[in-house]
């Protein structure tokens, strides 16, 4: 995750899609309580039992190990 990339978005951000290593997740989460961000989805291949963990804590819903393209095939992002 490109730090200086996250802090210059100004948009609502509702999900962060990880798509690294899965101690990344345990790093970011103070970038998502900053931001508000409620979602964290792990890719497939991708886990952290106390990043799961701190999110409940956290009230951030939490999604490891599963392709979003595959569980919503619709998903797509917005062209501006």
């Amino acid at each position: 995750m490109n730090e200086k990339e996250t802090i210059s978005i100004e948009e609502k951000i509702d999900t962060l899609i990880l798509f690294r290593k899965g101690e990344v997740a345990l790093e970011i989460l103070p970038k998502l309580v900053e931001k508000n961000i409620k979602n964290l989805w792990l890719q497939l291949g991708i886990s952290n039992e106390k990043a799961k963990e701190e999110c409940k804590k956290l009230d951030i819903n939490f999604i490891q190990n599963r392709c979003i393209m595959l569980e919503y095939p619709d998903f797509k992002t917005k062209e501006k």
